[in-house]
């Protein structure tokens, strides 16, 4: 929905994202913090205008890679997790934040993005990594702990060149071209893999692979490879078996292995992707069938139970996957004709309305009421997605024509371009059909200024970026950002259409 005003300047809530530049392939974005997201099928072919190929959400924000090999992000701003090179002046109700994408500086080349808890990564054409926001453990890889608010090289990668990113909570992990695996950041369940439980601000390298490794996936606390042979290996944090080896029940955090090397995840043979989380994992076979295994209170494994499982479990009942995306206790499977099937818990993050087959039951962690479904369930009014993807409490899917994007959740933090509304219960679109790349313009207004779902009026006034420079704004479309001290807040979109040659400018105290 975007509104068109002649004379009349009016903000919609929903986000525009221009992304111009020409087709790239589609991105394999690897999961963040406590998210985990199997990368989709390549979309199909370009159409005109903008299109964004892969997602990447972090804790409270998320990034987006779109044609031409920019990258832009959205969301809490307080860590330089959006790139933009410098501290936001934007602010939602808990803190600085973009309800409206930016870019992030100097970056015009990247091929995969990934995102971890509250930093982000990509992989430039070259084979070069570059990272940016909260480095406190060293997951920029730059040899520092200093935070980064624009994008920082990653330092001691192997020559041959990276072709692959995963981002765990705070740490980040690289493929290379020769299928040696490489990580940096925390380390204290040893999901680095070298070892130790030391945490590095360089890459390591993983020990004993046993192979080369296909595919690389993280998640808070835990990290995976598929090797070239199609079986799995995991390493790190097992308190819930998440490394699917059969081990014993838990034990403290602390490495599942005395010398913190990879196991061989128990019985997964033919394995086209691994999706690791911090609680529990799946894994997507090359018959299009998934296994999963670890944390399954909610019934987050999908096998109909409730039971524990430390090795992997089929999936009942589902065929012609070609994604899996998960959350700590929540999983969905996006199918072949862009359909979804979700399982587990269902809170705010979940991607649409689905009724469990049996009635809801009570949550065994908190007590409270706590709707779940135990094997996978239909989406419904979802039928033409190409990728899902999970943050902490919200989520994000993309159109099958790469210009849509909606996301529902917690929006707080802007993650869902509304920061009025802090959950949604439904989707709502967060990037419209493609047209022009629009700037970007962030307008304050006065205290006693009111917003609310819809329009907000400007008395006929065309808006600027005001009182930094008073200049009319040309007719054309806009990415608009509002603002107010006494926290209203949102972002839309703007369209002036004003008379040739009449020029007007924005008088915040206007505002009603």
């Amino acid at each position: 929905m975007t509104v068109a005003c002649r004379s009349v300047g009016c903000l919609v809530m929903l986000v525009a994202l221009g992304c111009p530049g020409p087709a790239v392939e589609a991105p394999r974005p690897a999961a963040p913090a406590d998210v985990a997201v199997e990368p989709p099928p390549p979309a199909p072919s370009a159409v005109a205008g903008r299109r964004c190929l892969g997602l990447a959400l972090g804790t409270n924000f998320g990034c987006l890679l779109v044609e031409g090999g920019t990258v832009r992000c959205w969301g809490r701003a307080d860590d330089g997790q959006l790139g933009e090179g410098a501290p936001s002046p934007a602010r939602c109700r808990s803190g600085p934040c973009r309800t409206v994408p930016v870019p992030v500086a100097g970056l015009d080349d990247a091929a995969q993005v990934v995102a971890g808890a509250f930093h982000a990564c990509a992989l430039r054409t070259g084979g070069t990594v570059c990272c940016w926001g909260r480095n406190d453990r060293g997951q920029i890889g730059d040899g520092t702990t200093v935070t980064r608010w624009a994008p920082a090289a990653v330092e001691g990668l192997p020559e041959a060149g990276v072709v692959e990113l995963a981002a765990g909570g705070d740490h980040t992990c690289a493929r290379d071209a020769q299928g040696g695996v490489w990580c940096w950041g925390a380390n204290d369940a040893g999901e680095l893999g070298d070892g130790m439980t030391e945490e590095r601000h360089r890459p390591v390298a993983v020990v004993g692979l046993d192979g080369r490794a296909t595919q690389v996936a993280a998640a808070a606390g835990v990290s995976c490879a598929v090797l070239d042979d199609v079986t799995a290996r995991c390493w790190g944090n097992d308190d819930f078996g998440t490394l699917g080896d059969g081990g014993p029940r838990p034990r403290p955090s602390q490495l599942r292995e005395p010398d913190g090397r990879p196991v061989r995840v128990l019985g997964l043979e033919r394995v086209r992707r691994i999706v690791p989380g911090p609680q529990h994992a799946c894994a997507l076979l090359e018959d299009s069938t998934v296994a999963c295994w670890g944390h399954n209170a909610f019934g987050e494994v999908g096998d109909g139970t409730e039971e524990q499982r430390r090795a992997p479990v089929p999936v009942p009942d589902l065929n012609g996957v070609v994604q899996v995306a998960l959350t700590n206790y929540q999983t969905c499977a996006l199918l072949a004709d862009g359909t979804a099937r979700c399982w587990g818990i269902q809170d705010a993050a979940q991607l649409g309305p689905y009724e469990c087959p049996r009635p809801p039951d009570r949550s065994i962690d908190s007590g409270s009421p706590s709707p779940r479904c135990r094997r996978p369930t239909p989406v419904a009014e979802r039928e033409d997605l190409v990728e899902i993807a999970f943050g902490s409490f919200w989520s994000c899917q993309r159109a099958r024509d790469g210009a849509v994007v909606s996301c529902q959740g917690s929006g707080d933090d802007g993650t869902v371009g509304d920061a009025g509304r802090p959950t949604l219960n439904a989707p709502a679109t967060l990037f419209p059909p493609p047209y022009e790349a629009p700037a970007l313009l962030t307008i304050p207004l006065p205290a006693n200024a009111t917003c609310g779902r819809g329009a907000l009026l400007l008395d006929g006034w065309a808006i600027l970026d005001y009182p930094v420079e008073r200049r009319p704004v040309p007719p054309g479309r806009h990415a608009v950002e509002f603002l107010s001290e006494n926290g209203c807040a949102g972002a839309g979109t703007l369209e002036v259409d004003l008379v040739p040659g009449e020029e007007r400018v924005l008088d915040p105290a206007a505002a009603r």
